[in-house]
């Protein structure tokens, strides 16, 4: 058994494939040895594979954002007078996605952190990139 690839014009992976060794090889094959590890998506170039960047996540669902927050942190937002904090909660009511690098977004759970409703270890915990779930 061999391992072909294929390549786009960009020399990123698009076929991967484990044929006979009695196989046909085409014109634009490129045969890769059996222990070597390569993935579609990667580029490969020259006998040097480089792994598929996974793109940042930085858009969330509303649903994903709200149970990154605790019950006691929701329940100090939805209960908090400040008119800032009631402009963030309409803010992301109308909203269809929270952008974790948003600059608003971040202005505004930094008020947070100065009320005191979220401290700045959960500030970090909560504008973490986000995850394919997420979305």
């Amino acid at each position: 058994m061999i391992k072909v690839i294929k390549l786009n014009r960009d020399n990123i992976i698009n076929t991967i494939k484990i044929v006979d060794i009695d196989y046909v090889m085409e014109s634009d094959d490129i045969e890769v040895p059996m222990n070597k590890y390569v993935d579609l998506g990667g580029l490969y170039n020259e006998g040097t594979y480089t792994a598929p960047v996974e793109p940042e996540i930085s858009q969330i669902s509303i649903g994903s954002f709200r149970r990154r927050l605790t019950i006691q942190e929701k329940v100090a937002i939805r209960t908090s007078t400040d008119p800032v904090v009631q402009v963030l909660v309409e803010d992301l009511a109308s909203s269809s996605y929270v952008d974790l690098k948003e600059p608003q977004v971040l202005e505004g759970l930094g008020y947070l952190v100065e009320s005191k409703i979220l401290t700045e270890a959960r500030l970090v915990e909560v504008t973490k990139e986000g995850t394919a779930n997420e979305i």
